[in-house]
Parts: C-alpha cells; structure tokens; sequence
C-alpha cells in the first residue's frame, strides 16, 4: 500500500511523540508521578483551567483583529467558536486539513479573499503569538542565578527584537502593520494568562519556589512545542521540561507533572470545539448575506 504525503507525515509525527515520551518515562519513577498527582490540588488546578481558557479568548480576539483586516468582519462570538473550532482539529485531527487550514479555508469561502491574505493573517497570528514569549523569557532570566551583566542585556534584547519584528510586518506583512501594537497586546496578555496557570499548577503541587526557573522551561517548550514534528506537542513539551530540570536543578518527576497537566488542561479547553464539530455553525458577515455551515472531511 502506497502511502500518500498527509500519512507519512502522521506515521513521523507519531514515531517523534512515542520516542520523545520514551524518553521522558524511562528518566522517572511512574510511581512518583502518580504519587504527585493524587497529592494535588483540584481547586488550584481548576483556576489553572481557567486561566488557560481565558488566554486562548484573548488569542481569538488577537484573530479577529488580523481578519478584520483583511477585512472580515465577523462577531467576536462567532470568531471564538472558530478558534474552538481550529484547536479541536489541531489537536484531535492531526491528520486532517488542521485547525489553522481550516480556518483559512473557510474564511477564504465565505468573504471571498485571497487564500494568500487569509493564509497571511492566519499565519501572522502565529507568528505574534511566539514573538510574546521572547519578550517575557529575557525578563525571566533577571530572577534565576545568572551573572549579572548577562541580566543587563534583557532590556536590549526586548528592544532589538521588537524592532526587528516591526521590520519584518513591515517588509512581509507591510498591511497588517496597523495591528501593531494591539495584537502584541494580546499576545503578551496571552502568555502572561498561562504563565500565571503554570504558577497555579506548581501551586497545586505544593510547590512556592523556583518560580522563574518553571516559567522559562514552559515557554521553551511552548517554542518547541509549535513545531510540526509531533502530534500535538505531546512528548516534546515533557522532554524540554525533563532536559531543563536537569539543568536547573529541578525535581524531574514536578516538572514533567507541571508539563502533563498543562497539557490535560490543553485536551480539556480544545475539546470544546467537538461540539460545533458535530452540530456545525453559522459564519455570517457584518457587512453582505453570506453564510456557511461548517464542514469538514477530514
């Protein structure tokens, strides 16, 4: 049986997650870590949920300012069951048209733009996403053991950064420059959201120190996580945690509780968008009759 481009994908994808996980379980006592599990907190681990819910509204938000830009204009409402919509399919269909494809596709259908400009606003959202995370991870560095004059360049890597970003929306994404600040603003309120839950998860855990240390292993992997290489994240965000542990001297079986758990909270969130999988919704424009019900062959 020959198989096409999407299956081997899969097929790697799958191997890079089994072996990142073997990894990670063949390091730590099993035992220890359900030990730590059932000594945690719910209501702490709740809040976390919270708190990572409301992050991915604001992500959805950050969204809608790059649509509309385009312009589409689409209630807020309707944008986030979208972006509920898109993180069920990235997360549950990794072999199907993705979370991020379909939302390309759909706005492409419905508005009638060019695939170029959806794929443009739909990737640049990505983009902005990440660029938050080099804004706080040098401010992270100033509250861990590190020489002080490195500590003095965290100023000037933020500065140099964000200068070069606006560069790059300048000569890449030259009409979505209007953006700017705001949908930085999201992001940063974004990442700020779910490093406050990483926080509540260690508290959870019982865990009131090391804070900086747990904050700049979460935002590597969620770096690292974002690349196409495995099904979800998963396994590549516990093997950053349980490689950074080492590193900094952390407890091996926490930090890649802290990194299972945050993913649970991921599973939780995303699989609301199984509800508008199955019933399909509405997307209708602000400014002409057009509407579409959603569907999707995957």
């Amino acid at each position: 049986m020959k198989l096409n481009k999407k299956q081997i994908v899969l097929i790697f994808k799958i191997i890079v997650s089994v072996f990142a996980l073997y990894a990670v379980y063949k390091n730590i006592s099993l035992a220890e870590l359900k030990m730590t599990l059932s000594e945690s907190n719910p209501v702490l681990l709740f809040f976390a949920l919270i708190l990572y819910a409301l992050s991915k509204f604001a992500s959805s938000f950050r969204l809608n300012v790059y649509f509309r830009q385009l312009p589409v204009l689409i209630t807020e409402k309707e944008n986030l069951r979208l972006y509920l919509l898109g993180m069920f399919y990235n997360l549950f269909l990794p072999g199907g048209i993705g979370g991020d494809g379909y939302k390309i596709y759909l706005i492409h259908k419905v508005f009638d733009v060019k695939l170029k400009k959806a794929t443009s606003a739909v990737l640049l959202d990505r983009i902005n996403g990440m660029t938050a995370i080099f804004y706080i991870l040098p401010v992270s560095f100033l509250y861990v053991p590190i020489p002080f004059t490195y500590k003095l360049l965290a100023p000037v890597v933020i500065l140099v950064g964000y200068a070069c970003y606006l560069l790059f929306l300048k000569f890449v994404f030259p009409s979505f420059i209007k953006s700017e600040p705001r949908c930085s603003l999201y992001s940063l309120v974004v990442q700020g959201l779910q490093c406050i839950a990483i926080f509540a998860i260690l508290a959870s855990l019982g865990i009131t120190t090391d804070y900086a240390e747990y904050t700049i292993l979460f935002l590597i992997s969620s770096l690292v996580s974002v690349l196409p290489i495995s099904i979800g994240g998963i396994g590549i965000r516990e093997l950053v945690f349980l490689t950074g542990s080492n590193f900094f001297g952390l407890n091996s079986t926490v930090s890649v509780m802290v990194s299972f758990l945050f993913y649970l909270i991921n599973v939780i969130v995303s699989g609301i968008g199984v509800y508008y999988h199955f019933k399909g919704f509405e997307l209708k424009s602000q400014l002409k009759e057009a509407t579409v019900v959603s569907e999707v062959n995957n």
